[in-house]
């Protein structure tokens, strides 16, 4: 399916939106310092907004709130319905090549990270992935419905797609014909993963064959003390060339964070670019040159002592100007059980070579 043609700054504004969630979902895998055995979700107890503090030192504590939780799900997504994106993409540009259905797609995509500690732990004392210390799950859904599953339980990495669907709801018909028709010819790991089955890999094996490639895997592992130093960074984030101050407060306190918007993505390409495994690739497809030198704001919202959200409106950066487009980064201190799925297949590396003969044929994907 084609995307929108909006831009922001010289590219489109949807696929720049996409490395956001790239970068994004690996700060949140770093931030709780994710590991990987099987752990139960829950919630830690909670305390009280530090209204009485400065608008500053109540961002900086609530950010520091999030790693002393036991369990956080991390959600990035469009807050608006696929009628008022097209809305917003229209006021922008009345020629743009976007239909309602696709608006729908692209506002109900969404990304989610859930991390859980074992029974005792907190995501701050967690030693990490490697070591089998808590569980992690990554998904990405669309309106509800799960498509791509990543889930991390004891020191095993699992995997489950429904490629048939997704690619169904993108126009891609054909390509997952031209799968099928690889028949037997599919490894069984891959046959099984596109009928929809879990596919399993221990990371022993990953890391093993990162570093026959000279991969980044092995050399990107979080543990206790990295994932510290990143939410120490994030904090950081937060306070360096900004000016922080409080809408409201209550029950939930709204925190107003005002900034230049080059000197904010700069400072953020300075400081992550070398902390998050993917992100300096990420970070260095924006050209900065072409970001608009002008003052932006980010809503962060407060409830019992920690974060439970930040918003960005990308109407700040359309070049009409009136419209608005939130995309909301959701925080929260519970989510479900994470366990190892039942029945998954088994990948078998020795089957590499079948696996490129098969989809030789299916470039569309």
């Amino acid at each position: 399916m084609g995307l929108c043609t909006l831009t922001i700054w010289g590219k489109p504004m949807f696929r720049r939106s996409a490395t956001a969630v790239v970068a994004l979902t690996a700060a949140a895998a770093l931030l709780t310092g994710c590991g990987g055995s099987s752990s139960a979700g829950g919630t830690s107890k909670p305390a009280a907004n530090d209204s009485g503090a400065s608008p500053a030192a109540e961002l900086s504590s609530a950010v520091s709130a999030l790693g002393q939780a036991s369990t956080l799900t991390t959600s990035l997504k469009l807050d608006a319905s696929g009628s008022e994106l097209l809305d917003f993409v229209r006021s922008q540009d009345k020629s743009a090549d976007i239909t309602a259905q696709q608006a729908n797609l692209i506002a109900g995509a969404a990304i989610s990270f859930q991390v859980a500690a074992p029974s005792g732990k907190t995501l701050s004392s967690m030693s990490g992935l490697s070591n089998g210390d808590g569980a992690a799950n990554i998904s990405l859904s669309d309106n509800g419905k799960a498509y791509f599953t990543i889930r991390f339980v004891d020191k095993t990495l699992y995997v489950q797609a429904d490629l048939k669907d997704f690619l169904n709801a993108i126009g891609q018909q054909e390509t997952f014909r031209q799968i099928q028709s690889a028949g037997g010819q599919l490894p069984g790991f891959v046959s099984a993963l596109v009928q929809g089955k879990w596919i399993s890999l221990p990371l022993a094996t990953l890391k093993s064959l990162s570093s026959s490639l000279g991969g980044g895997i092995a050399s990107s592992k979080p543990d206790s003390s990295q994932a510290q130093d990143l939410l120490d960074k994030f904090k950081s984030l937060l306070t360096k060339d900004v000016t922080v101050t409080r809408a409201s407060s209550g029950g939930t306190d709204t925190l107003t964070i005002t900034t230049n918007l080059k000197a904010f993505l700069g400072d953020f390409s300075d400081t992550f670019a070398s902390s998050i495994p993917g992100a300096g690739a990420a970070l260095s497809s924006a050209d900065l040159a072409k970001v608009p030198d002008k003052e932006v704001s980010i809503v962060a919202t407060v409830s019992d002592g920690a974060m439970t959200g930040l918003s960005f409106d990308l109407g700040q950066l359309a070049k009409k100007s009136g419209s608005s487009l939130p995309l909301q980064l959701g925080f929260s201190q519970s989510g479900p059980s994470i366990h190892a799925p039942s029945g998954a297949v088994a990948v078998v590396f020795a089957q590499r070579g079948a696996l490129c003969n098969a989809f030789g044929g299916a470039s569309g994907l």
